[in-house]
């Protein structure tokens, strides 16, 4: 999670508890994750209360670093419209999902591009892109400011368009042609991206598809585990249970463990004596468990394989219990999780899940945290 420091206002966030049985595919928390396309980062914490789980969480997590590795994706040096055209060959052969995102462009004169399944319409793939301000007067297509930051010129198409190309009876074939356009006078950009086969629920390898079209870099996924012992917890966490809180006491206890999960993914409990303070007087944390352990996945993980992640987390603890995973997003990307959840324009920043395991009740809840609000 991100750090601010002194005199530093952090972006405005969201935060929802949400009862769920999570055996429904249609329930809100998967429309949450799939929200959330380009994870490039992800902490898995899981407690062992009594420090009787260790070998069992150990050889959990070497079971999700396993099924990690099986993701195949791709870091290219391509010219975008030729990106955008191989994706379109793709998706005509195969009922595949695809996710591209440009990389290395933290820069606000970039132009930065992103291709992701449509959140709307199904079977369709969506391209977003965030140009700079002499691309957008030369577009001459409606966009907003970003929001990063009140010296950021670069705008946000807003309306996504679909991978395949608009009829020319479609109004939107204009709109289209000039983004092409606008990417086609680009030098090649570096670029992630990641099929997956929905059919047989295998990832693609994407070597004879593209051959001649780009350039591959490099793959793969790397992952490290931590483990801290006498860890205090917060209230919220000790307890096991949001039931009977009034809406202001249950935000206050959602967000100190969201707060105490971005200490921890800091290292911050590396000075003992000075988190147990913090923890107890700013966090109203008293009681520990017996050890916490991390896994850190990097590399890019697509919202299928966060769901699987998730949802087998929840699985392996035990009947009371609590674990939580927070996936980063690029920082630089023309996504958003959008108003509703309390965002700018732009960025995808932080999705935290927390989830308890409960016979009867289950409930999960998490927080999104993105840019600042637009400028106005």
């Amino acid at each position: 999670m991100q750090n601010f420091g002194y005199g530093v206002e952090p972006p405005k966030s969201h935060i929802d508890v949400v009862m769920s049985s999570f055996d429904n595919p249609k329930s809100s928390h998967m429309k949450t994750i799939y929200s959330h396309p380009f994870n490039m980062n992800v902490n898995v914490y899981i407690p062992d209360v009594n420090g009787e789980d260790e070998d069992r969480i150990a050889d959990f997590f070497i079971k999700m670093n396993k099924e990690v590795k099986k993701q195949i994706y791709y870091i290219c040096d391509a010219e975008p419209t030729k990106l955008v055209e191989a994706c379109q060959t793709l998706l005509k052969q195969r009922n595949i999902r695809i996710y591209a995102h440009s990389v290395c462009t933290n820069n606000e004169n970039a132009n930065v591009m992103c291709i992701y399944p449509s959140l709307k319409v199904a079977d369709k793939h969506d391209l977003v892109m965030k140009v700079n301000k002499d691309t957008y007067q030369e577009l001459g297509l409606e966009g907003q400011l970003t929001g990063h930051n009140k010296h950021d010129t670069s705008r946000v198409i807003k309306k996504t368009l679909p991978m395949k190309p608009p009829s020319i009876k479609n109004p939107d074939v204009g709109e289209y042609a000039r983004l092409m356009w606008a990417f086609g006078r680009a030098a090649n950009i570096k670029f992630l991206i990641c099929a997956y086969d929905v059919s047989t629920g295998n990832y693609i390898e994407l070597d004879d598809y593209f051959k001649g079209s780009f350039k591959v870099l490099g793959s793969g996924q790397s992952v490290d585990v931590d483990t801290f012992e006498n860890v205090t917890l917060p209230s919220v966490l000790s307890n096991h249970v949001l039931d009977g809180l009034d809406e202001q006491d249950k935000w206050y206890q959602v967000e100190n463990v969201v707060h105490w999960l971005g200490m921890v993914s800091s290292g911050m409990f590396q000075n003992k004596d000075v988190t147990k303070g913090f923890f107890r007087t700013v966090l109203d944390c008293e009681e520990s468990c017996h050890s916490l352990h991390i896994a850190t996945f990097r590399g890019f993980l697509s919202p299928h394989l966060l769901q699987m992640i998730c949802e087998e987390t929840r699985n392996n603890i035990s009947e009371g219990q609590w674990c939580a995973v927070i996936a980063s997003g690029a920082e630089d990307s023309p996504m958003a999780f959008g108003l509703t959840h309390g965002h700018g324009m732009s960025a995808e920043n932080d999705l935290a899940l927390v989830m308890f395991k409960r016979a009867t009740n289950p409930y999960w809840m998490y927080k999104c945290m993105g840019s600042q609000e637009q400028t106005k």
